[in-house]
């Protein structure tokens, strides 16, 4: 059979373009574009950098374009058409190939193409006569390069008889071996599946960590995360490092959210991400938005000179990549740098550890306008996943580390005197955050770690504290951010919480439940940490003396508050809280002075109480119905508003002023309340839930939860969720990451029944794959809901897959298949493992499965699953199999319950254990990888 055929790109963009070009100069950035035709084969660069300065730079990479036959060791030369008109004619549309149609290749080839002053395109021209019962295989290759040197070394390489299907099968196997690490068998397949692929859309975001073990220490290493890169996410503007271990940027909350769960999955982990994440917190309780990837400067020079002279034996390349480690560099810069001197080294695992040991870690924040109040919110996540691994580590991280900074951002928020504002005869709050010059110069002054808080106020050491006293700060910043009511947390900082498009409640002086019920948790879990650790009231802590003096106010103003019955009582602590608040940050607006003073656990202890009956008394003392709608569901979000005023001063912008009286008012219901809610009133948790089903917020005709009711009544000037149409984006959509988040706090809440009825309609392996319209292996960002006009797209999934429900996901995983605490300390005899799986009958196999792991080698395993069972990896690492012969639930009265297991270890030992609980040595033995497999039998 003859025949001819193109094949290739329609449009294709030169090396050096930027996003200014594609998007607003895309006609005039053309007269710049050029086609090389070298060997044959096209390159596509511009000629010359894009900019209007004296400065003018040539383009030295380029974009590549090349075919070749499978059957042949050779690239195709001159077969390629760079010009869209020499195929599709004068027709910019590109729907049909005319010119292809009507004159066959030998006519476009021997045609006069233009080689510049248009945007090209790249595709090859074939002509073949192929047997009837034969195939012929063709490879088109597309990239970039930085020389054509790197280039025609690709070209022999790449051309070599089954370097494309070995490149095809490594990377199927990366990606399976990325999936492996949650490894699950069950009786339902697209669940199983469903769980690998979430995986591996929350590594994309959040990042695989990679573990580098340097000499005495281990530096963590995130590979492939970035922000949420998906096309239809078309407003991110996101970066990939384009070299060996690529990662990007990201932000504060997706990145902490997707990483929440991965001192699970790789122990190895342990608290490094505690430490990166509140080590972002500034002394004012909040942070930076951007967490950009992870880069590392030369420490010890000289040893690290000595090192380098061993591998390197080229002087200029050896001058070169010294230069290079005493800036900040990335591992994988280093690394295709090391192989531009042809050295030969191939380890280069061992090569970046060792390397590593010479190095340190730079700060990942960046700074970005307005602050998030709901950001640190998810730091005391990660503290929660870790001591689900590593309960017995609880004085380590709480106390006796001390390796904790606070960041040091430009951005400062305004006092109230400063940003109340009386705009067309209303208040508003605009302009909370500026970017302070002074701090700018400061922070520009300093050579190392600029972004971390100083003693002296800015010109003294870099200030050292633990965990407890980040802990501290942040609470005694929130306790003095509650609204006039007492209720919410304040909008203060330009920024709103989880919920981004209500963009304008910062202006209209909102406050947010959320954030309140975040702080009870925290107040709680600090007072329970330090009674589990047995702190008793005679130790001391530490504490910088500007917080010293910020907590000793404060508890002063609570104890007012807690025995005022002044029916102004809520409006006078605002005002005295805020006032101490002010006066802190403003103290520390450059530093904190460096003085530590000694304050004793008991004096901590009364701190927390005092604030945790002021939060608890929002629920005894206000008025149920400024808390709860009628139906029983919580508000959310509050408005405040001033009802009087005095002008404080009158400028050449808008008159501030000095509120001296608000009124409250809730707006419409959301989800985001009750799930906060769920989380420190577990004891109402059936109520919680069954009044949202009967709320607005549930969607009777799809089943599944919106992230709020209507809020048609809302004022427009809440924010973009008004603008768009209800049951889309935002707006009373079904958006996956808060429904997940509600479906997990009834997990945690201990409703099993009624979660595992919810999921048959939300979560996204049980859907309808006709009404989700894409595979039911992926999760939307947005579900339209039945409140969108067209209903022909109710329930269909939109936007990437790339979302937060990813992590949501991941943790309910983990308590469905071991339990939310499996290891525990026993007081007496240290760490023990005790399995609790929360898994329905109809989940354990129907028949024998087998599947393929793969051990810690990266060897393939195969694994037999008998009927009755449900398989699962633990840590990243241990098979486990549950083994239920009467397929019973392993919750209710008449649940199934561990009976006893058989570990199985690397080296082929077994161990046989009676009873539900693994005693300390066993446990240990499998935090630590060394049982390959664990046989649990249920009865």
């Amino acid at each position: 059979m003859k025949i001819e055929l193109i094949d290739g790109l329609p449009l294709i963009l030169p090396f050096g373009m930027n996003q200014h070009c594609i998007k607003f100069i895309a006609r005039h950035i053309e007269a710049m574009m050029q086609v090389d035709t070298v060997d044959g084969t096209p390159l596509f660069r511009l000629k010359q950098v894009p900019l209007d300065t004296p400065q003018v730079q040539k383009v030295e990479g380029c974009n590549f374009y090349f075919t070749f036959l499978s059957d042949r060791s050779d690239i195709l030369k001159d077969s390629y058409a760079v010009d869209p008109e020499s195929i599709f004619g004068v027709s910019g549309g590109f729907e049909y190939p005319w010119i292809f149609e009507k004159n066959g290749i030998e006519k476009i080839l021997d045609s006069d193409q233009m080689y510049e002053n248009k945007t090209p395109c790249a595709f090859t021209l074939l002509s073949l006569d192929i047997p009837g019962d034969d195939e012929i295989v063709f490879y088109s290759i597309i990239g970039n390069t930085s020389s054509k040197e790197k280039l025609k070394n690709f070209k022999s390489y790449i051309v070599k008889k089954g370097i494309i299907e070995e490149k095809r099968e490594e990377n199927r196997r990366i990606i399976r071996e990325i999936e492996d690490n949650i490894a699950t068998v069950s009786s339902d397949k697209n669940f199983d599946s469903y769980c690998a692929q979430t995986f591996l859309d929350n590594v994309l975001r959040g990042g695989l960590p990679v573990v580098f073990k340097t000499q005495g220490s281990k530096s963590i290493f995130y590979l492939y995360s970035r922000k949420h890169g998906d096309l239809e996410r078309d407003y991110n503007h996101f970066v990939l490092e384009q070299t060996y271990l690529s990662q990007g940027n990201s932000h504060f909350r997706d990145v902490n959210q997707n990483r929440r769960n991965d001192v699970w999955f790789n122990p190895l982990v342990g608290d490094s991400n505690i430490i990166t994440f509140f080590n972002l917190i500034q002394t004012d309780g909040f942070n930076p938005l951007v967490v950009n990837g992870l880069t590392y400067t030369a420490e010890d020079v000289p040893a690290l000179e000595e090192w380098l002279g061993k591998i390197v034996k080229n002087p200029e390349s050896f001058s070169d990549l010294l230069e290079m480690v005493k800036k900040p560099f990335t591992p994988g810069e280093f690394i295709m740098k090391i192989e531009e001197t042809g050295s030969g080294i191939s380890n280069y695992d061992e090569i970046v550890a060792a390397m590593l040991s010479f190095c340190k870690e730079n700060d990942v924040g960046e700074p970005h306008e307005g602050y998030w109040i709901d950001h640190w919110t998810y730091n005391m996540d990660l503290i929660d996943n870790f001591l689900m691994v590593f309960p017995d580590r609880l004085r380590e991280i709480l106390v006796d580390k001390y390796v904790y900074t606070f960041y040091d951002n430009p951005d400062i928020v305004m006092p109230r005197s400063r940003k109340y504002v009386l705009v067309d005869g209303t208040v508003r709050q605009y302009g909370a955050v500026i970017r302070d010059r002074d701090k700018i110069n400061l922070i520009n002054s300093r050579k190392e770690y600029p972004c971390r808080v100083r003693t002296e106020y800015g010109e003294g050491k870099i200030y050292l504290t633990n965990l407890l006293v980040k802990i501290l700060s942040i609470i005694t910043n929130k306790i003095s951010s509650l609204d006039p009511e007492g209720i919410g947390i304040e909008m203060e900082a330009d920024k709103p919480g989880w919920y981004d498009p209500l963009n304008g409640m910062p202006g209209l002086m909102a406050s947010s439940i959320c954030e309140t019920l975040e702080l009870i948790r925290t107040c709680s879990f600090l007072s329970d940490a330090i009674s589990t650790i047995k702190m008793n009231g005679d130790e001391s802590v530490s504490l910088f003396e500007d917080l010293y003096i910020f907590i000793i106010d404060l508890m002063e103003v609570i104890e007012e508050r807690l025995n005022s019955v002044d029916e102004n009582r809520a409006f006078v602590f605002w005002d005295e809280s805020h006032r101490i608040k002010e006066e802190y940050r403003e103290k520390t607006r450059l530093g904190v002075s460096g003085k530590d003073v000694k304050v004793k656990i008991s004096t901590v202890k009364d701190f927390l109480n005092k604030s945790i009956r002021l939060l608890d008394s929002i629920f005894s003392e206000i008025p149920r119905d400024k808390l709860f709608h009628k139906n029983g569901v919580c508000y959310t979000y509050f408005l405040n508003e001033v009802k009087r005023k005095e002008i404080s001063s009158t400028g050449s912008g808008s008159p501030l002023v000095t509120p001296l009286e608000f009124k409250q008012k809730p707006i419409s219901l959301f989800l985001e309340g009750p799930v906060h809610l769920l989380k420190v009133k577990k004891e109402s948790a059936s109520g919680i839930y069954r009044s949202v089903k009967n709320s607005g917020i549930y969607d009777e005709k799809l089943r599944m939860y919106k992230t709020s009711e209507s809020i048609e009544r809302e004022p427009f000037e809440i924010g973009r969720a008004r603008a768009y149409p209800p049951g889309w984006i935002e707006n009373e959509s079904v958006y996956l990451h808060m429904e997940y988040k509600f479906l997990l706090e009834l997990l945690k809440a201990g409703l099993y029944d009624e979660y595992y009825e919810e999921i048959k309609n939300t979560m996204m392996p049980f859907l309808n794959p006709e009404t989700y319209g894409r595979s039911i292996l992926e999760n939307s960002s947005f579900i339209v809901s039945s409140a969108f006009p067209d209903s022909k797209l109710h329930g269909r999934g939109f936007q990437p897959r790339l979302t937060g429900a990813s992590a949501e996901l991941l943790n309910m995983w983990i308590i469905m298949v071991a339990g939310e605490h499996p290891f525990f300390v026993d007081g007496v005899v240290g760490l023990k493992l005790r399995l609790e799986p929360v898994l329905p009958g109809g989940f354990f196999t129907e028949r024998e499965e087998v599947y393929l792991t793969y051990d810690g080698e990266g060897r393939t395993v195969e694994v037999t699953v008998p009927a009755n069972c449900f398989a699962f990896k633990f840590l990243g690492k241990t098979v486990v199999v549950y083994h239920n012969d009467e397929r019973k639930d392993t919750f209710g009265e008449d649940r199934a319950g561990i009976a006893s297991y058989i570990l199985k270890y690397a080296d082929g030992a077994t161990c046989e254990s009676q009873g539900e609980v693994l005693d300390t040595p066993l446990a240990n033995d499998v935090r630590e990888g060394r049982v390959e497999r664990i046989d649990a039998f249920l009865h």
